[in-house]
């Protein structure tokens, strides 16, 4: 037969009691407490670096996609825009005089030579003419398809729209034009039309 050897037991009371190797003695007290776990490690700070880096990339990102084009506009564009932008202005502005029978408007976007050229140099003789191209046309729209800079002129091409008054069952009509803009001072005139 063994015995116990002495010590601290549990007495199945939930306290410790002291063995002499014999028998059991007064000796009583509380049991330790349990060894607490292994203190944690304390949480690693380093996904605030990851997220601030993530969103400096990502506003990278955003600024280069926003900014890079607007560059390229402007170094692709150069200061013709401004002229070809004055030429389409022009263009309709004539098609506005034309549906307004708007003689100074008219006058503000055509040339001399062209008002001459198309029988059109007094304010009557075009109120008259516009009117008579009012009552003769419905929806009539202009579409600017294509503007050309060369030298001292600009090119507008437009598709123009239309129904014919007369014959609404017909369908709508288009023709295609090109306008020839010259330098007049400081604006874009019509000084062709082809």
């Amino acid at each position: 037969m063994t015995t116990t050897p002495p010590g601290w037991y549990d007495d199945a009371h939930g306290s410790v009691r002291w063995w002499d190797g014999e028998r059991w003695t007064e000796h009583v007290h509380a049991p330790d407490a349990a060894a607490s776990a292994p203190a944690q490690k304390p949480a690693s700070k380093l996904w605030i670096l990851w997220v601030v880096i993530g969103v400096v990339v990502l506003g990278f990102i955003v600024v280069a996609f926003t900014v890079i084009p607007l560059v390229i506009g402007l170094l692709a564009g150069g200061g013709a825009d401004s002229d070809q932008d004055a030429a389409v202005a022009a263009v309709q502005g004539y098609d506005d005089a034309w549906q307004t029978a708007d003689c100074d408007e008219f006058f503000a976007v055509t040339s001399a030579d062209f008002r001459t050229s198309n029988e059109l140099a007094d304010c009557e003789t075009f109120e008259a003419t516009s009117e008579n191209f009012q009552d003769s046309v419905i929806d009539y729209t202009v579409a600017v398809d294509d503007v050309t800079a060369d030298g001292d002129t600009i090119t507008v091409d437009t598709t123009e729209t239309y129904t014919d008054a007369a014959d609404e069952e017909a369908g709508p009509g288009s023709y295609a034009y090109r306008y020839v803009l010259v330098q007049d001072g400081d604006a874009w005139v019509i000084d062709g039309l082809q």
